[in-house]
């Protein structure tokens, strides 16, 4: 998953990478992890666009695509919902 960032890797897809059910690959996130295999990929794509932010000077446009965003608006509302503020604030700091 680490590897796919850009990518928007589909978890049937990945399901099938590893040999094993997509229903085998949820119930194992979430014993392992206490999360859904979608939620821990949103969350790698989240904390990549975060350090893109802070040490690259891509535009946050161009941070939503490289980390597997469609739009700027749902980027923006879950990069907000997973940091607390808006992907630009994190540009300043």
């Amino acid at each position: 998953m680490e590897d796919a960032v850009e990518e928007r890797l589909g978890m049937a897809e990945l399901a099938v990478k590893l040999g094993v059910s997509s229903d085998k690959l949820e119930r194992n996130f979430r014993s392992e992890l206490n999360i859904s295999p979608n939620g821990y990929y949103r969350r790698l794509r989240l904390k990549r666009a975060a350090d893109l932010l802070a040490h690259s000077t891509l535009m946050v446009r161009d941070v939503a695509l490289a980390c597997g965003f469609a739009s700027m608006s749902s980027f923006a509302r879950a990069f907000r919902e997973e940091h607390g503020h808006a992907p630009k604030v994190a540009r300043r700091h």
